[in-house]
């Protein structure tokens, strides 16, 4: 099945000429052309055989959904979280920061003034964390613009996929699994914080 899957405009598939002495790349971006990239989800439960069960979590999700409706699917699963939780962020390829403990609802307050950077900066991964003994859930943005979800209650969390029509597929795949151009979001909008600010004001308020 092709892609069937709205990406934000700085994420693309990097077009094929420019690869043809590079059989690797070349390869893969044919097999992204039968990919399963659509809306929809993957589930891993935790048990001892997918071996995290140390970790206080009952499963694990990755999510794909068009990116004019990831906002609102991440504020949905940000409502798992309990009253107070920390805000984890960071740039692509770098070990993320975690917040102080802070009101959950604060944190999204704070975020909403930067909706456009955090579903379409493909240089930024931003998400929330609750991390006790007993309960891990945690709600993460990718740097890709899909969700990797952490949780304890398995039949909200189809709930609310069931509230965004999407499916649990077994076959699903995501746009990191191949190659991946990137662009600058201040490329396309000149009024948004770039990258760097961006995470200064983080840094600040969080930290």
């Amino acid at each position: 099945m092709k892609s069937g899957l709205e990406l934000p405009i700085t994420l693309s598939v990097p077009e094929l000429k420019g690869f043809l002495d590079n059989d690797l790349i070349r390869n893969r971006l044919h097999l992204r052309q039968s990919a399963n990239i659509v809306e929809g989800y993957k589930l891993i439960p935790n048990n001892p055989e997918t071996g995290y069960k140390e970790l206080a979590f009952d499963f694990y999700a990755e999510i794909n959904i068009d990116n004019s409706k990831l906002w609102s699917l991440f504020l949905l699963l940000c409502i798992e979280l309990p009253k107070k939780g920390s805000l984890i962020f960071g740039e692509k390829g770098y070990e993320l920061y975690h917040g102080k403990d802070t009101i959950v609802n604060d944190i999204i307050a704070f975020l909403k003034p930067y909706r456009k950077q955090i579903i379409a900066d493909a240089f930024i991964e931003i998400g929330l964390i609750s991390h006790t003994e007993d309960r891990l859930v945690e709600v993460l943005i990718d740097s890709a613009k899909y969700i990797k979800f952490w949780g304890v209650d398995l039949h909200s969390f189809q709930q609310i996929m069931q509230t965004f029509g999407l499916k649990e597929r077994e076959d699903i795949k995501f746009v990191d699994e191949y190659p991946l151009e990137r662009k600058s979001l201040q490329l396309f909008d000149k009024n948004v914080t770039n990258t760097t600010s961006f995470l200064t004001i983080l840094q600040e308020q969080f930290l």
